[in-house]
């Protein structure tokens, strides 16, 4: 019982930092490449025009924002977790995949940012957990006891 509250907490704990990582992260792309004066982020015409307007520039910080948010969120669940290292990293990086596909069904991307950012945040995903192994955070089952 203590081990799955543990892996709860850890996958909300990852999801929390991961989606507080993509906030800012989204924040620096708005304050490299300010929208116009009357832009509206809930508006998906708004939000379309300002897309369609972006440069290449800000589309590489999107994807790597979307990349580090995927990473830390790994890293703070596999740290956090302890146990189960691929699926808290995975669940964790599906979330941040799953979010990023949303923006690309509300409003239309270039294809090449689209497939930059499956593979980015995959690569993050795996990346979190390579490093989490490495450092050797995920702890070993303890053999059952004999009566």
């Amino acid at each position: 019982m203590a081990d799955s509250l543990r892996r709860i907490r850890a996958l909300m704990a990852g999801m929390v930092v991961a989606f507080a990582m993509s906030l800012i992260l989204e924040n620096v792309v708005y304050n490299a490449y300010p929208p116009p004066e009357d832009f509206m982020a809930g508006d998906p015409e708004h939000m379309a025009k300002y897309v369609a307007d972006l440069a290449d520039g800000g589309f590489a910080l999107m994807i790597a924002g979307w990349a580090l948010s995927a990473f830390a969120g790994g890293m703070i669940a596999s740290m956090m977790g302890r146990k189960d290292l691929p699926r808290l990293v995975g669940v964790v990086t599906f979330a941040v995949l799953a979010g990023a596909s949303t923006n690309f069904v509300m409003v239309s991307y270039p294809s090449w940012v689209i497939i930059s950012t499956v593979f980015s945040v995959m690569l993050a995903g795996l990346g979190a957990f390579a490093l989490a192994r490495r450092m050797g955070l995920e702890r070993k089952q303890q053999p059952a006891r004999k009566k």
